[in-house]
């Protein structure tokens, strides 16, 4: 993914397939990755915003996915 590591693109693309996550999913997923979740989606925003002018993702109770967004990061 253009302006992310490996280890956070990975994340990028497991996010891009829903257009929302629980929270504690994310948490999950980062973890599986060894990341930690609230330092990698200030990462993957911080190039979507690079990209695309606008963030991916929307933090919460629930995690919600720009998807339109976060595939042209992926892309």
């Amino acid at each position: 993914v253009q302006g992310l590591d490996s280890i956070h693109s990975a994340l990028a693309m497991m996010l891009a397939s829903r257009p929302q996550w629980a929270r504690l999913d994310l948490d999950r997923m980062a973890a599986q990755v060894g990341l930690m979740p609230d330092g990698a989606l200030e990462t993957i925003n911080a190039a979507a915003i690079e990209k695309t002018g606008s963030t991916a993702l929307e933090d919460g109770d629930t995690v919600d996915v720009d998807q339109g967004i976060l595939r042209e990061l992926v892309q």
